[in-house]
């Protein structure tokens, strides 16, 4: 790696905490040859088809809130077949991890914590209300 002289005056370089404002989708897939074993399909998701993926799910979508990481998950049971209702609890049909006003905002905080700049991906393909915090 080159090295890069910093003309004097000037602060170093800045490191930059990345945003998401897009977020990701798992659908579940069919079960894998282990019965203890669920597979998930990953796809990203922008807000217009979380928007209406929410509209079309209720009242069966339930979003829950994970204090560990700061994250809400949209989360959808379908239909239980045999072998899910032999299992204590149920596996989702699709989870979906999208970024919410509070998840931003405790980004930001750290942001601000850590001294370091934020970089938005996919600023547009979030909800207009995201910039709110900005």
């Amino acid at each position: 790696m080159e090295k890069f002289p910093v003309p004097e005056g000037e602060t170093h370089i800045k490191v930059f905490l990345g945003l998401n404002f897009y977020g990701y989708r798992y659908d579940q897939a069919e079960l894998s040859t282990k019965a203890d074993q669920q597979q998930y399909g990953m796809k990203p998701i922008v807000g217009r088809d979380y928007i209406d993926f929410l509209r079309k799910s209720y009242p069966k979508a339930f979003i829950v809130y994970d204090p560990r990481t700061d994250e809400h998950a949209t989360v959808v049971h379908g239909q239980s077949t045999k072998q899910q209702q032999q299992q204590q609890h149920r596996l989702p049909q699709t989870i979906i991890f999208y970024p919410s006003l509070k998840s931003i905002y405790k980004r930001l905080e750290l942001a601000n914590k850590l001294n370091v700049g934020v970089a938005i991906w996919d600023g547009g393909q979030g909800l207009d209300y995201f910039y709110d915090l900005l």
